[in-house]
This record gives C-alpha cells, sequence and structure tokens, in this order.
C-alpha cells in the first residue's frame, strides 16, 4: 500500500509514538510504501527516527516522485489527525491497515491454494509486491467454503472492523481478493446464481475479483502436469488417453472428478446415458467416440480426489509455458496474467 503521512503529524510532539510505529510496520522489509513531504525531512521528529528509516523514506521520497500514484486507489491512504476524506485515515486506523495481511478469498483454501501459488510464480515478476508477501508470509488464504457462502465470509470479515472504523465505512479496512470458479457446462450456458450474487456484491462494495473462464481451477492444469500427477500410463491411462484426444473447449468444461456423466447438474443413476445429457453438453462433446465417452463418463479415479488433485499444480510442469499453451483458445488467453495484475493494483 502507499501511505502518504501528512506533514503536520511530523511537526505535533503527541503523534510521534504511534507515527514511529506505523513507519516501522511499512518500512519492515518495504512492507508498504511511506511517501512523506521533502519539508518533513529537517523536522525534529523525524530527526528522531532510526537513521536506517530516514534513510528509507528519503529512497521511497525519489522512487515516490517517478511513480504514478493514483490517489483515488484503494491502495492508497492519506494519513492525518482527520480522517473525514475519502481515502483518509487517522493514525491508529493507518497502523491496523498497514498490520494487515492481504487475503486471497477461494472456495476451499487448502485446496485450492496450490493453484493459486502457482499462477503467482509463474506470472508475476520476481520484483512484485504480490511475490514479497508471499515470500514473507503476509499473504493469507481465506476459506470461502463453496460460492454460496463467499458473501457470508466477507460480511463477516467486516464486522472485525467496528472497533477501529470510526465514521470510516467498514469496506475501507477490507483487503481481500476473491477468485471463484465459473461452473459452468459449456461456454454459452451464463454463471450460476450464486455466482450472479457474489458479482453483484463484489461491485457494489468495490471488492476485487476474478470469475474463473474455465468450470473450475482444476481444468487449468497442464496436460503434461496431469500426466505427470497420475503417473500415466501406470495408472489412470484409460481415461488420460480419453482425455488428450479431447479439444480445447471441451478440456475447458469438463468435471474431472465426477465425470462427463455426474457432473453435468442432472439426476444420475447406473441407466444415466449420454443422450440424457443437457443438448448443449451433447453438442459440445459431440463427434467423441463412445469408447473415450464411457472412459471420460466415471471421472478420473483418485484416491482422496478433493486433496491429491491440487497437488498437480505444485509439478514442474505446470509452468508459464504449459499454462499458455493451456489457455491459448480461449477467449481471454492472458487469464491467468490478468488475475495477477488485479491483485497487484491493490495490494
Amino acid at each position: 500500500m502507499h501511505f502518504e503521512i501528512d506533514p503536520l503529524l511530523f511537526i505535533a510532539d503527541e503523534h510521534f509514538y504511534e507515527l514511529s510505529q506505523l513507519i516501522s510496520f511499512c518500512t519492515y522489509k518495504d512492507k508498504h510504501l511511506i511517501i512523506v513531504d521533502k519539508q518533513c525531512f529537517s523536522t525534529p521528529n523525524f530527526k528522531k527516527l532510526p537513521q536506517n528509516i530516514q534513510d528509507s523514506i528519503k529512497f521511497s521520497f525519489i522512487w515516490a516522485i517517478n511513480l504514478n500514484i493514483d490517489k483515488e486507489s484503494k491502495k492508497y491512504v492519506f494519513v492525518s489527525v482527520v480522517s473525514n476524506k475519502e481515502r483518509a485515515a487517522n493514525i491508529e486506523q493507518a497502523i491496523y491497515l498497514a498490520n494487515r495481511d492481504f487475503e486471497i478469498l477461494i472456495e476451499n483454501n487448502a485446496n485450492d491454494r496450490p493453484f493459486v501459488e502457482s499462477i503467482i510464480m509463474n506470472f508475476s515478476s520476481k520484483n512484485s509486491t504480490l511475490r514479497k508477501y508471499k515470500e514473507n508470509g503476509w499473504l493469507s488464504y481465506g476459506n470461502g467454503g463453496g460460492c454460496s457462502n463467499f458473501i457470508n465470509y466477507i460480511q463477516g470479515t467486516l464486522r472485525q472492523f467496528d472497533g477501529v472504523r470510526g465514521l470510516k465505512p467498514n469496506t475501507f479496512f477490507l483487503r481481500i481478493f476473491a477468485i471463484l470458479d465459473c461452473d459452468r457446462l459449456h461456454e454459452h450456458e451464463p454463471i450460476n446464481k450464486y455466482q450472479s450474487k457474489n458479482e453483484a456484491y463484489f461491485l457494489t462494495n468495490n471488492i476485487g475479483f476474478h470469475i474463473l473462464e474455465r468450470r473450475c481451477m482444476e481444468n487449468y492444469l497442464p496436460d503434461e502436469a496431469l500426466k505427470e500427477h497420475i503417473n500415466y500410463p501406470n495408472k489412470n491411462k484409460d481415461w488420460y488417453d480419453a482425455y488428450i484426444s479431447l479439444n480445447s473447449k471441451q478440456k475447458q468444461f469438463l468435471n474431472f472428478n465426477k465425470g462427463l456423466l455426474r457432473g453435468s447438474n442432472i439426476e444420475f443413476s447406473s441407466t444415466t446415458k449420454f443422450t440424457d445429457l443437457p443438448a448443449e453438453v451433447q453438442l459440445l462433446y459431440s463427434g467423441i467416440s463412445s469408447a473415450n465417452l464411457n472412459k471420460l463418463g466415471i471421472g478420473l479415479q483418485l484416491g482422496n480426489y478433493k486433496g491429491t488433485f491440487p497437488l498437480g499444480f505444485e509439478k514442474p510442469s505446470a509452468n508459464k509455458s504449459t499454462y499458455l499453451s493451456l489457455i491459448s483458445s480461449q477467449v481471454d488467453t492472458d487469464e491467468l496474467k490478468s488475475i495477477i495484475d488485479k491483485i497487484e493494483q491493490i495490494i
């Protein structure tokens, strides 16, 4: 975040202790950018700061001159005695903000985390703020508990800020970005009612989010990493051979876990056939041999699927090159980099 400090705070002695606390939080491992007017450098209170912190602030001053700082952004805060402006905060509020982790909200913070961490490592630059947060333990993962619970989770988080918010809206203190599965069966299906409700809530409350273009996170595992992860050809050979025969659009919406039949949102029984599936799904998978349909119908056989499958994102073959190859036929071929860029804009 970018914290610009009102010069008046360096003049008043009564604010020095809290001000030095805020500056210490921000300058520790360069967690946040401190912006100070040059006139503050000659004040007695500035000279009371440790020399290394003075040097760090002066360096930030030079850097900030060339930085195009958006003062309307959620990552900008003006720290002052009076916090009645939209992006202004008093020192107590600023300390609270500076000390908070940034949170990525996902449906399951154990099972979905490997995918998110993989795209961070493959699509963020080595010197990026996001990479720095990950490496220093300032990045946390919220457990949304399924798309129908995201709003409840955020509302619960907002109540944590009641004691510090003063006259600010609780959302002022929210440091969060949500990533949601689209859960679609085909490209023409609209997002479900829960995702529509989430989207409206996020937009109304100015909360960063991204709804995945592919069905869910598992559909982003590159073919090479998937093959390695399921121990092909020793295991799941028939399933993988059928899967690899699919075109890019079919791979995008296949339910790996439940399979083509059980994963198509219909009443499933032992007699369910391909022709019982929704017409759009039948059209998407038309042209596939009956043998391959049978193999894909039952799903990928992995013990403890929810816990085991995500580990595929930790394979070396899940890398920038294989990700880009997998999503090259999507509508948004830069989707994974776009997710990282969205987070970088607010972290």
